[in-house]
């Protein structure tokens, strides 16, 4: 059924089975032409790729043609209950290839940025939003120093303005433009509709150390992707051996072989590297001739993408032909009736092709030259690749198609019309940040800057707060030869940096009675660990989300909802500032300085938690307040259903916001505090012994409600406590639960 789901996703395909609700989901999706661009990949696959995903579509079907009476229950469920007649068809190497693009769209949100921005600058104007920008500080941590090598720095806060020339015409975008794109864009919806796109992602941790620094003389290579909370998990554990090939980690459902684990000589792990590789222009559509845009002056012909969308309960197919200029594919062909401007999207995307090709280098590269060679071929998305071999080499690479602007930053959509603001070319592959056993003896990211200001290329306008990768650099340092169990802990953390700037403040507060001095205290004394059994971080984390809210809502308004948790470095910022302007609340006749808000956000804080948990603040642990709930992909709201599928909730530890513990469980501050995102698996390979290296997936094996797999390892992944994973064959002998013999028919 996942592998069913995924692939309707990137093909545009959910009203199928799920009616008229999701029609303008399947339209964007059509819209971007990720299975388009997988079917022209195909095209270009080597041969020896191209046996691969042939022989794993082969073995796919083979099992679906012999279990067609034994189909997961979804199917059972959309077909009689929800007439849908979903119909299993061949599985194809485009459709391993289209899953890949849409979790690449999941790990590009450059373009969601650029509309949230353009609408930041229609409200509050540009010099106003620019302060509002979270920025990132020069002083790092970064992955990589760039220290004379660089031909010109950037500044330290983007300028949000970027090229004004585009003001009116971003105004105009702003206020005209469907929030309902922008929210499917985030992975959100209005209340009233049914979120089913898994395009959530917001951050990960990976870090490599060398052997120096190590108990057994020897790398340890720890990874851990921050995704979307799902069910079932988007990650399938898997060993697999055959002549030649020995390999074992995790793939995504419906791929082959491995995406992230280690062979038998080398280990690899990824982030997201948060570069921009996407940017929006404003086209001009010719009113005599909707095939023709404008481009310097002239009308140029655009190429037409005809799709017929097909609804459930409809009788006749939806009808779209989708513009594409040379900047892109029109993506506003939803709502183009109801603005004058159109926006084209240009993805790297659109010129790439070759992940899965370094994918399977991977799997059989001897060393860091091998890599290096897998690594030219990984394009989108971009990544930050960890590396390890079994010799003692550690390194790090950053490959993918990073653009090179003429003009501009891609901060918010451009004028496509002008010509001035197009893409000149690529980052050259030598050119993009790397290293290779590094002095220190270790490589940490998080989705933090790679390169300091002297980098002389622009990644990007975004990156993670620098809160997780100066934490794991701190615990990386902290000992002068870290264990493996040393990994496990620093998987484990759930300190929240910003948490105890915010605590610092709290506590100068005056008591107003005695709840508030109890809770004061409790904040004075903590750690600022978010642990499930901490009251004192309910107390802050609580009083954090309120904070927020009166801090920026009066001025954003909804805009909030999709900034807040981008903001807390922003509030951070500011705070030692008592009269900042940004403390006034523009709805109020005074004017409301810092110490006024942090008192009105305490007050709301003790009440809710109060109204949430009652009355003794010795049970107002973080892990009543903050649950994971592992919602299934199609069922999770639905009533009756949910409770056969669903898997949860379950009290968990780390902090909200913009993933500020390196144990991810975050949730939106604007809709605390369910968590939204988290560590969607742990992994920590020993290159002493791969015998020894450890996993925990977030949900289970099994996809299937009631199997023995189906949920099994979420309190050991909440807990943080691995299982092993064996890879030579006496350790797999030894722990073998069960064996399953296939022979050829």
């Amino acid at each position: 059924w996942q592998m069913e789901f995924n692939r309707r996703v990137a093909a545009g395909r959910i009203s199928e089975f799920a009616g008229s609700g999701t029609l303008k989901d399947d339209i964007l999706l059509r819209s971007l032409g990720l299975y388009r661009m997988a079917q022209a990949t195909v095209q270009r696959l080597s041969p020896q790729t191209l046996r691969i995903l042939d022989a794993y579509g082969r073995g796919v079907n083979a099992f679906v043609d012999t279990h067609r009476d034994r189909l997961p229950l979804e199917f059972t469920v959309l077909n009689t209950v929800g007439g849908a007649n979903i119909q299993w068809q061949p599985w194809t190497a485009t459709d391993t290839i289209a899953i890949g693009n849409v979790m690449a769209l999941g790990l590009s949100m450059n373009m969601r940025i650029e509309l949230f921005r353009s609408q930041m600058w229609a409200r509050l104007g540009e010099e106003r939003a620019a302060d509002l920008e979270p920025g990132y500080p020069r002083e790092g941590p970064f992955i990589v120093k760039y220290s004379g090598k660089g031909e010109k720095g950037e500044d330290e806060h983007p300028v949000a303005g970027g090229d004004s020339a585009v003001g009116d015409a971003l105004a105009d975008l702003a206020h005209s433009y469907d929030r309902v794109l922008y929210m499917a864009l985030s992975g959100q919806l209005p209340d009233d509709d049914e979120v089913i796109l898994p395009l959530s992602a917001i951050g990960s941790n990976n870090w490599v150390v060398g052997g120096k620094r190590t108990t057994t003389g020897k790398p340890f290579l720890a990874n851990d992707p921050h995704l979307g909370i799902q069910n079932p998990s988007i990650w399938y554990e898997a060993h697999l051996e055959a002549p030649g090939l020995r390999i074992a980690g995790v793939t995504f459902v419906g791929v082959p072989g491995i995406v992230l684990g280690h062979n038998d000589r080398i280990a690899w792990g990824a982030t997201n590297s948060e570069v921009d590789v996407q940017d929006l222009y404003i086209e001009r559509i010719n009113p005599a001739n909707p095939r023709q845009y404008e481009y310097r002056g002239a009308w140029e012909d655009g190429q037409l993408w005809h799709e017929e969308i097909k609804v459930k309960g409809q009788a006749q197919p939806v009808v779209r032909d989708i513009l594409v200029t040379r900047h892109g594919p029109i993506i506003t062909e939803g709502v183009k009736d109801r603005i004058t401007e159109t926006v084209a999207l240009q993805w790297a995307l659109y010129s790439g092709g070759t992940l899965f090709e370094a994918v399977a280098r991977l799997w059989t590269a001897r060393d860091w030259n091998d890599f290096q060679a897998a690594m030219k071929l990984w394009d989108v998305p971009s990544q930050n690749i960890v590396y390890a071999d079994v010799d003692g080499n550690i390194g790090y690479q950053m490959p993918g198609l990073v653009p090179v602007r003429t003009k501009g930053d891609g901060a918010a959509p451009l004028p496509g019309w002008s010509g001035e603001y197009e893409w000149s070319g690529w980052i050259p592959y030598e050119d993009l940040p790397t290293v290779y056993n590094p002095f220190n003896g270790f490589v940490a990211s998080a989705n933090n800057r790679p390169v300091d200001y002297l980098y002389k290329y622009h990644l990007s306008n975004e990156w993670a707060p620098p809160y997780r990768a100066q934490r794991i650099e701190d615990l990386l340092t902290a000992k002068p030869a870290l264990s493996i169990q040393d990994m496990r802990d620093i998987q484990a953390d759930v300190y929240s940096a910003p948490d105890r700037e915010l605590a610092r403040y709290i506590v100068g507060l005056s008591a107003a009675d005695d709840m508030q001095r109890k809770a004061i205290a409790l904040i004075k004394a903590w750690d600022g660990r978010t642990s499930m059994d901490s009251v004192a971080a309910s107390l802050v984390e609580t009083t954090l989300s309120y904070t927020m809210r009166n801090t920026f809502s009066d001025e954003l308004g909804k805009l909030a909802n999709d900034y807040l948790d981008n903001g807390v470095p922003v509030l951070l910022r500011i705070l030692p500032q008592n009269d900042n302007i940004w403390f006034d609340d523009v709805t109020t006749p005074q004017r409301e300085r810092r110490d006024d808000i942090l008192r009105r956000s305490f007050t709301s804080a003790l009440t809710d938690l109060r109204k949430r948990l009652g009355d003794d603040m010795s049970m107002w642990t973080w892990g009543r307040l903050h649950t994971a709930t592992f919602k299934h992909q199609a069922f999770g709201d639905i009533p009756l259903l949910n409770r056969i599928f669903n898997l949860g909730p379950v009290p968990i530890a780390g902090s909200g916001g913009n993933g500020f513990t390196v144990y991810a469980a975050t949730y939106n501050l604007a809709r605390p505090y369910a968590v939204g995102t988290i560590s969607s698996m742990r992994a920590i390979y020993d290159l002493s012994n791969l015998d020894n290296s450890l996993m925990v997936n977030a949900v289970g094996q099994s996809g299937q409600p009631g199997a023995k797999h189906y949920g099994d390892m979420i309190t050991a992944w909440r807990d943080v406590v691995h299982h092993p994973m064996p890879f030579s064959r006496p350790a797999v002998e030894q722990h073998r639960a069960d064996v399953l013999s296939l022979s050829p028919g």
